[in-house]
């Protein structure tokens, strides 16, 4: 596992983003800390999993699913959320959706995880995966669906 210490590359979002404007120089560093990354994963994760695809099914373009077209996850709001093969389904458009615009994971698994209580309606998955760098550092996120609210919340679950 990577010690605190392990610097990485900021996301581009990171390197673009101006969190104190009225200061004339950054505070960070050119690398960031691995803790720094996997909270900067989960919050990017969050963006992308609640950002709706518009369109189900774009024309034939090629590499169409390899730039904005394909952003986020389709809109299942109205589905019934008890179903097993809903809740699969939905894990599989998270992973897909990871695979296209995370270029940060790796070796993506997404797995539905089941509520003992019958009348809980969140959609809780794990997301385990490997950042991308030398060497790789498995890590796992924990996201839920409120079907109150239609977000998602993810968290980094520290090992």
């Amino acid at each position: 596992m990577a010690n605190d210490d392990t610097q990485l590359r900021p996301s581009l979002i990171e390197l673009l983003t101006d969190d104190n404007p009225r200061v004339g120089s950054e505070s960070h560093v050119p690398g960031t800390r691995f803790k720094d990354v996997c909270q900067s994963l989960a919050r990017d994760l969050t963006q992308l999993l609640n950002t709706r695809l518009r369109c189900a099914h774009w024309p034939e373009q090629p590499a169409s699913s390899a730039h904005g077209l394909s952003y986020g996850l389709p809109d299942f709001s109205a589905a019934d959320l008890n179903a097993t093969s809903r809740n699969q389904q939905v894990a599989e458009w998270i992973r897909n959706s990871i695979i296209q615009h995370e270029p940060r994971l790796k070796s993506v698994v997404v797995e539905p995880v089941s509520s003992a209580n019958e009348t809980d309606r969140r959609l809780v998955f794990l997301i385990r995966a490997a950042i991308a760098m030398e060497p790789y550092e498995e890590v796992s996120f924990s996201s839920q669906f409120q079907s109150s609210t239609g977000a998602f919340g993810v968290g980094f679950v520290a090992s």
